[in-house]
């Protein structure tokens, strides 16, 4: 017979809680001493033994009395075993029958001797334990996502709310030169947020041939129409002759630059205007700033990392952390010993247009990962042969992270929100001063 003593119960109402029992097995040669680590229906069925021991008498107790408990036990000479709660009924061998009687636990078994098959059983039931933990903790470890599409749509409800409160349309203008199909697709995205929240889009879309000057007549009337609010030029451009996008660019009035990339608003984020009173954050790192923060993790005082520095996502992430008063490394393809950078980061926040460049080993355990890239590789498994991938190699880090976007999902709806966002800024700016009048 096999008695267990209660020595100490270690009860809460979460998932990992655990009771410790003590037992000695009467044998001829003595007393082994030895910790269960019981399995979680074990430990349920004890919790609820526990509250009857100290909380019924009498009629009441006895009624609860006789409880079937199915546990393990190994019979070698350790002094300390922790048997794992992970262990499911489906793999367990024997079942020992226990009955409850105030703090001791009576097991009642058939006689027989251990013999060396029956230690292996067990320890193999061990084994098979462990790696069930091994299991759990992974996917207890495993980073939560940062849905783009989530925190979108709650932006989405709070500009529909704001347009609510103004006398005039927000209004977004796009120019489009040629018809690259995957700039159709973003502009479709961008004029049904615009939409959605009770605003305007316009699409002007300009053919093949057109101009540098064509294009930049263009750019200055919708300058001087008071009713359009924002205005961006959709890139790459798709024209027969070569386009200075650089110089169309900083041709959008600083007032109506709703990308935030003329190079007025470069200087505002780098002089720390972030306020949304005077000029506008670029919609990408915009975007992974509102990600990072809906994480929870503290910006200010942490270690940030962005890989890569080019002028629409690294260089003004990068200004837009420190001026969150983050610590700021900023890497790039001459950076050495990059994996041993990346790995100091408690931010990371990855843009350099390389599919999968990101490995496991590169993350501090439990960092926030931001990937702004976006890729489309060779998948046989997919019915159009391929599939879209990040600079992060998802699968991986996802098991050392404590957060990540996905791809596509991630950082994509969160620049479309960004940028509706900023256009209604503008047009809360446009009504202000009208009233101001």
């Amino acid at each position: 017979m096999i008695i267990f003593k209660v020595l100490r119960s270690s009860l809460s109402s979460s998932s990992s809680s655990c009771i410790y029992y003590h037992y000695h097995q009467q044998q001829s040669s003595g007393c082994c001493h030895r910790w269960l680590f019981l399995q979680s229906q074990f430990n349920r069925k004890l919790s609820s033994l526990m509250t009857l021991n100290n909380n019924l008498h009498g009629e009441q107790q006895q009624q609860h009395r006789k409880r079937i408990i199915t546990s393990y036990y190994n019979d070698d000479d350790a002094t300390s075993l922790k048997l794992r709660h992970h262990i499911s009924d489906r793999k367990i061998r024997r079942n020992i029958p226990v009955y409850f009687d105030h703090s001791i636990f009576v097991v009642r078994q058939p006689k027989r001797t251990f013999s060396q098959s029956t230690t292996t059983n067990l320890n193999s039931v061990k084994s098979i334990g462990e790696k069930q933990q091994q299991i759990d903790n992974r996917q207890q470890k495993m980073a939560k996502l940062l849905s783009g599409k989530e925190v979108s749509d709650e932006i989405r409800a709070k500009l529909r709310e704001q347009v609510t409160h103004l006398s005039i349309k927000p209004t977004l203008a796009i120019i489009q030169v040629g018809g690259r199909e995957d700039s159709n697709v973003y502009i479709r995205m961008k004029k049904n947020f615009a939409e959605s929240i009770g605003g305007n889009s316009i699409h002007l879309q300009m053919p093949r041939a057109t101009k540098t000057n064509q294009l930049a007549a263009e750019v200055e009337r919708l300058n001087n129409d008071p009713s359009v609010h924002g205005i961006i030029v959709q890139l790459p451009f798709d024209s027969e002759e070569p386009i200075d996008a650089h110089y169309i660019t900083n041709l959008i009035s600083a007032e109506k630059d709703v990308d935030g990339l003329t190079v007025v608003n470069a200087g505002n984020l780098l002089h720390g205007k972030i306020s949304g009173k005077e000029g506008f954050i670029p919609c990408t790192p915009y975007g992974c700033l509102e990600l990072i923060k809906k994480s929870g993790v503290q910006i200010e005082g942490a270690q940030a990392v962005v890989l890569g520095r080019s002028k629409i996502v690294g260089s003004p992430m990068a200004q837009l952390l420190v001026w969150n008063n983050a610590t700021v490394t900023i890497c790039h393809s001459r950076t050495k010993n990059l994996p041993e950078v990346c790995r100091n980061a408690d931010i990371l926040v990855v843009a350099i247009g390389k599919p999968l460049f990101v490995k496991k080993d590169w993350i501090k355990p439990g960092a926030v990962v931001i990937d702004c890239g976006i890729s489309s590789i060779p998948d046989s498994t997919k019915k159009s042969g391929q599939r879209l991938v990040g600079d992060v190699d998802f699968d991986q880090v996802k098991e050392v992270a404590s957060y990540i976007t996905p791809v596509p999902g991630g950082v994509g709806p969160m620049t479309v929100a960004m940028l509706i966002n900023n256009t209604v800024e503008s047009a809360k700016r446009v009504d202000e001063m009208n009233k101001s009048k």
